[in-house]
């Protein structure tokens, strides 16, 4: 039996990549133009989509997160995201919920319009609160 992994297993900054990720998700950017990237010492989800790239920065990680560390951590971490079996509903959505990009939703949409990003039919930016 695989054990639940918890939200406490998870450093702040894969936290926060993760909730990042799920909000470019929910607003309908494509899981394949999605990316994580480790940058001295620090997390970085990337959108690659449209002909156009955009970074959301998600924390400095802990010094002890190296950049074999941090691949091993997360690929543990997104596939417990993708598991209900390895990760609750609750832990989802509480990861979620105290996300700086979540809490801060509206910023990112302005910023990803800016940049010239077009959100397709269907998908409007309040997604990005529920």
């Amino acid at each position: 039996m695989t054990t639940r992994i918890q939200r406490r297993d998870i450093p702040a900054c894969l936290r926060e990549a993760l909730a990042a990720h799920e909000a470019l998700r929910r607003l309908g950017f494509r899981a394949e133009d999605i990316f994580v990237a480790y940058h001295a010492n620090g997390i970085f989800v990337e959108l690659h989509a449209q002909g156009m790239e955009f970074s959301v920065g998600c924390g400095m990680c802990e010094p002890w997160i190296t950049q074999e560390k941090f691949v091993e951590l997360w690929t543990r971490a997104a596939n417990a995201w993708n598991d209900d079996a390895q990760m609750s509903s609750t832990t989802r959505r509480r990861i979620y919920e105290e996300s700086h990009v979540r809490n801060n939703g509206a910023r990112l949409v302005v910023a990803l319009v800016d940049k010239g990003f077009v959100f397709g039919c269907g998908t409007p930016p309040e997604n990005l609160l529920n």
